[in-house]
């Protein structure tokens, strides 16, 4: 069984800057390297530049974080689900930039 979900709001600036580590750890993509080298500097200013990063870029990066974490969060769903009485197993997730 296939069951759709829409998230209505995504914080894409505090998935990108808690997934730094792993940013830096899995990508080869430059562009993600050095977006995780520039947030990384000491001071607020490294989070300011986080929100000036374009929407599309956002968008592509909080999609490879997801699909890197995709079993755990499955995880975490089917755990929640389960405990509010709805025993389903998540089997995959697959982002979708509409």
């Amino acid at each position: 069984m296939e069951i759709k979900v829409k998230v209505n709001d995504i914080d894409y600036d505090m998935i990108i800057k808690n997934a730094l580590p792993l940013l830096r750890e899995k990508s080869d993509n430059k562009i993600v390297k050095i977006i995780a080298g520039i947030i990384d500097m000491p001071g607020e200013l490294p989070l300011k530049m986080i929100s000036t990063i374009p929407q599309d870029t956002k968008n592509e990066l909080v999609s490879y974080i997801v699909n890197l974490k995709k079993d755990a969060i499955a995880e975490i769903i089917t755990e929640s689900l389960g405990k509010k009485g709805f025993p389903i197993e998540v089997g995959d997730i697959e982002v979708v930039n509409l």
